[in-house]
């Protein structure tokens, strides 16, 4: 009986662990089998995204090569277009650059004419002045004929005085040339204290006996006749310039105005600005820059006094002698001992 209850009992563990073995089996069939449908679901889902994926892709590659299509054709569109608007142009530009040219030949040649003739202006003029000083010079050495055999002492000495006598007029008529007075109200002085003649638009500097203009590479020139200027030379370097010369008169009438009155730099600067045209007063510097200007005139022309030791030293200068208008100011000095009043 105990051996029956044993085998009993070993048969029943035996099926027992059958049991659980069906069940593992079964567990495992199962897992594999929804691992095995996952799997294919999972290939299944790869395989539709792909595709779609591969379907998006061929569209969007369709839809730009429509768009390269129509890029293209607006781009031939719009070269035919430029072409069709740019050949005229061309033909235009290439016309005025052909005419310009052209233009630029004449005024080539008109320029080397009006070199040329001013050339020989100034050669013709240089042999007039050299002709007109040595005239005198060339008529007083002239042989004198005189008969052989009828020498006589005074048309000897009639003929030697009238060379000196030509020989003293042709100097003297050349120094009257080069020193002649100046009396217009055109001629004002610079900065540096020359001569600077105002004419026309065009400012002028000495050259000897004449006037020329002051570019250097201008031909422009003028001569005194003794009542009047006259140009007899044309210009080269621009066209009258009236701003300069009005900044020329301005400048003129600052310089002066600063050394020979008191009066304060707005008022100098009111005074100046009278003598010019209203017009050319909107090329004139900043009141600021005028005032320096004038400060700087006064401390140029200001001659220091220098600080006297004993009684005698006082020295009052003769610009200090008078007032702004003028008048005078220091009635009696008796610093100077030498001086009897």
């Amino acid at each position: 009986k105990k051996n029956e209850e044993e085998e009993l009992k070993k048969q029943q563990e035996q099926k027992e662990r059958e049991e659980r073995d069906a069940l593992e089996r079964e567990e495992t069939r199962k897992k594999e089998e929804r691992e095995r449908c996952e799997k294919e679901l999972r290939l299944r889902r790869q395989r539709e995204e792909r595709e779609e994926r591969e379907a998006e892709e061929l569209e969007r590659e369709e839809r730009e090569e429509r768009r390269r299509e129509e890029r293209e054709k607006e781009s031939r569109e719009a070269r035919a277009a430029f072409e069709a608007v740019q050949y005229p142009i061309e033909q235009e530009y290439e016309r005025q650059r052909i005419l310009q040219n052209e233009q630029t030949e004449r005024e080539k040649r008109e320029a080397n004419e009006v070199w040329q003739d001013s050339l020989k202006q100034k050669e013709e003029h240089e042999n007039f002045q050299r002709e007109f000083f040595r005239k005198p010079v060339r008529e007083s050495f002239q042989s004198t004929t005189v008969e052989y055999g009828n020498i006589d002492k005074h048309s000897i000495i009639k003929t030697a005085f009238k060379k000196i006598r030509n020989m003293i007029a042709a100097t003297a008529f050349k120094f009257v040339f080069l020193t002649l007075p100046i009396n217009s109200k055109n001629v004002i002085k610079t900065g540096r204290g020359k001569d600077q003649l105002l004419l026309e638009g065009y400012r002028y500097r000495r050259d000897h006996v004449n006037w020329r203009c002051v570019k250097d590479y201008c031909t422009g020139r003028v001569l005194h006749n003794g009542d009047r200027y006259e140009m007899y030379r044309g210009h080269m370097c621009e066209a009258p310039n009236l701003e300069e010369v009005q900044r020329a008169i301005f400048n003129e009438e600052i310089r002066d105005k600063t050394r020979s009155m008191h009066n304060t730099p707005r008022q100098i600067i009111q005074d100046a600005c009278l003598k010019i045209n209203i017009e050319s007063s909107a090329i004139l510097p900043q009141f600021l820059s005028l005032q320096r200007t004038v400060q700087r005139h006064r401390r140029d022309a200001f001659i220091p006094i220098t600080k006297p030791k004993v009684f005698n030293e006082i020295v009052i200068p003769p610009r200090l002698q008078v007032t702004i208008d003028g008048q005078k100011f220091l009635i009696y000095d008796n610093g100077d001992p030498n001086v009897e009043y």
